[in-house]
């Protein structure tokens, strides 16, 4: 799976395996790297959240085929015309493969200046395509934007390499873990309350 360090051995074949392979992915880093020790309290929570409640998600129970998606659909990917104004092409295809389909909306989202994500909908929307804003049940919408954000803070990325710091970068990584905290608590919350 796309850049995350996931390795199966099976195929997986629907979006509760998928969802369930990624957080566990994600588990196994906050209980081996030294660097999220102070957020190992979550371990817990987090393996029953995995046992009990994501199996009764709504979005983990439909018979949804996984689509072909960018996965890094960003404007540092794609090719525009200076003449035309228009895009004429889109690079990086690095983590694309198939995926629940809901996947590229959750990824592209928070990259796209405001404008531009609406133009990209408008245009999906006029082809006929489901979007967070037309199309996809808000239920579903809840709980995919809950499980990116659960997966995301479990043991984020971007802190598991924070070693031998400074005095202000141990700060900056505390600050982060404790969000990080927050967001996984939330996340669980808002989860646990969607039926």
């Amino acid at each position: 799976m796309p850049g995350f360090g996931i390795r199966t051995t099976e195929a997986i074949i629907n979006e509760l395996q998928y969802y369930r392979v990624k957080l566990k992915t994600r588990l196994q880093k906050l209980q081996e790297l030294e660097v999220f020790e102070r957020n190992r309290h979550l371990v817990d929570p987090i393996r029953e959240f995995i046992t009990v409640r994501l199996p009764q998600l709504e979005m983990c129970n439909r018979q949804s085929p996984f689509v072909f998606t960018h996965y890094d659909l960003a404007p540092r990917n794609l090719l525009i015309s200076v003449e035309t104004a228009q895009i004429t092409g889109i690079v990086d295809f690095e983590f694309s493969g198939f995926f629940p389909e809901f996947d590229e909306y959750v990824e592209s989202g928070n990259e796209f200046p405001d404008e531009f994500y609406k133009a990209y909908l408008d245009r999906l929307e006029e082809h006929g395509l489901r979007t967070p804003r037309k199309g996809i049940d808000e239920q579903l919408w809840k709980e995919v934007l809950g499980l990116s954000q659960l997966e995301e803070h479990i043991a984020p990325w971007w802190l598991e390499n924070s070693e031998n710091l400074a005095e202000d970068e141990k700060i900056e990584l505390l600050e982060g873990l404790q969000k990080s905290e927050k967001m996984v608590v939330e996340a669980m919350q808002v989860l646990g309350q969607s039926s």
